[in-house]
């Protein structure tokens, strides 16, 4: 992977090769972790007209964590910025 990606995720969906039937291809190559904030994941989409219909076409790419030494990380102030209270106070 080139420029630092750490993962990658194609989703192509529509009338693939001419089908009668829409369906849905995916590739993935590494992982990317959508469910967390701090990933810096950039995201595309694309439509492509054809005769047989539209092709969806999305795309994932996982650049890694933002970290303290990096000059575009987010400060979040999501819950007052707290950790997360484990068990009962």
């Amino acid at each position: 992977m080139q420029n630092g990606a750490k993962g990658v995720r194609i989703l192509l969906s529509g009338r693939l090769g001419g089908a009668d039937m829409s369906r849905k291809l995916e590739s993935r190559l590494g992982s990317i972790p959508l469910s967390t904030l701090q990933a810096n994941v950039d995201y595309a989409q694309c439509e492509s007209v054809t005769t047989y219909g539209v092709i969806g076409v999305k795309v994932w790419v996982f650049k890694g964590l933002y970290t303290d030494d990096e000059e575009d990380q987010i400060d979040s102030t999501a819950a007052g910025a707290r950790a997360r209270a484990r068990g009962r106070r």
